[in-house]
């Protein structure tokens, strides 16, 4: 978890934004997630910001938008390198 004084200042920075908080929160919730970040810190954190609402849809929004990226980056970007390791594993052609 994070310690005390980060979630203070988060919580300080992302509610000096104004309206503009969420979407910036829920952007960081992206990028943590397709980083494989683990995100249930960021979770509690959104929860103690916005409320438990606001918190939730910020949250189901931000990891449903990067569990997407994530699949779109491994399918598009990622696959030749995947496809080049598994060919070393017979195993895997079946």
């Amino acid at each position: 978890m994070f310690p005390r004084p980060m979630v203070g200042a988060l919580s300080g920075w992302v509610r000096g934004l104004g309206v503009r908080g969420p979407v910036v929160y829920g952007l960081l919730y992206v990028a943590a997630v397709v980083a494989l970040l683990p995100a249930s810190a960021l979770t509690i954190a959104a929860g103690a910001i916005f409320g438990p609402a606001l918190g939730m849809i910020v949250v189901s929004l931000g990891s449903t938008s990067g569990a997407a990226l994530a699949f779109l980056i491994a399918r598009h970007l990622a696959r030749d390198a995947v496809a080049r390791r598994v060919r070393r594993y017979p195993r895997f052609e079946a």
